[in-house]
């Protein structure tokens, strides 16, 4: 599969602290994080299960939020990105 013209592909790293980045402003339900993640459903089904099983967030009554061990993760992330700057 190939990135449409204009389009870079982003790697799998880049969308996960995305949807953390998303529930750092606050919960967010299903529909939210496709949209201003621009997530295919799929996608966002397949990422939400693996952040999930990773304990990097949490599910609650149709609403996701990023956990202590997300924030901490992000919070790694930015500092490996300053590093590399």
């Amino acid at each position: 599969m190939t990135a449409k013209a204009g389009f870079a592909r982003r790697h799998r790293l880049e969308i996960v602290c995305s949807i953390l980045l998303l529930h750092n402003e606050g919960p967010r339900r299903k529909t939210q994080i496709m949209k201003e993640g621009n997530l295919s459903f799929q996608q966002l089904q397949r990422y939400l299960d693996f952040l999930t099983e990773k304990g990097l967030i949490s599910h609650d009554g149709g609403l996701y939020r990023i956990t202590g061990r997300g924030t901490r993760f992000l919070e790694a992330y930015r500092e490996l990105e300053a590093l590399l700057a």
